[in-house]
């Protein structure tokens, strides 16, 4: 009994410790935001480029992105202007039914991050069919869309992947092992 209760004090010792250094190894500090409504310019232009490119729209999407326009995310290191309109269109040609279940948008204006300004905050569930695809795929996506002078300057995407890509029928293989699912 006195090894137990010797062996769990000293679990909850290290316990206490670890959690401590952990903490003291991570500083978050609050950014100041301001809340903008659906009525705000920066709303507007996010909302109105995010449908441009689901309903295949490649033109409005491309007049309403900045010439210094870059994306990132989890499929590409980044895109231009005239890269990310190309992969809209690629969308459309591959696919069919693009769309949007469910999600939300929300704007802001940061001083905190001057890269960013202004910018929209997206979630939401996107849906499409590839063609030749017996059902549609389903991925939640993330995205941050910096706006700059009335256009979309700088996007940041991010989606779950592997949910993508096992719906599409692909498999995970561990290094060195089969597919044989054993």
């Amino acid at each position: 009994m006195k090894a137990l209760i010797s062996a769990s004090a000293w679990v909850l010792a290290m316990t206490l410790f670890v959690s401590t250094v952990l903490q003291a190894q991570v500083a978050i500090s609050p950014m100041p935001v301001q809340a903008l409504s659906t009525d705000s310019p920066t709303y507007q232009v996010a909302q109105q480029a995010l449908t441009a490119a689901i309903s295949g729209d490649t033109e409005t999407l491309e007049g309403l992105l900045h010439p210094d326009f870059v994306a990132y995310g989890a499929d590409t290191d980044s895109l231009d202007r005239e890269g990310y309109v190309n992969l809209w269109k690629g969308y459309h040609a591959g696919a069919h039914d693009l769309g949007i279940s469910q999600g939300q948008m929300f704007a802001v204006d940061t001083e905190a991050i001057p890269s960013i300004g202004s910018a929209a905050m997206f979630w939401g569930l996107a849906q499409w069919t590839p063609n030749e695809a017996p059902q549609p795929v389903y991925a939640w996506t993330h995205m941050v869309i910096g706006i700059s002078e009335g256009k979309v300057r700088l996007l940041y995407n991010f989606q779950d992947q592997l949910a993508v890509m096992m719906q599409a029928g692909f498999t995970l293989v561990p290094p060195g092992g089969n597919d044989s699912g054993k």
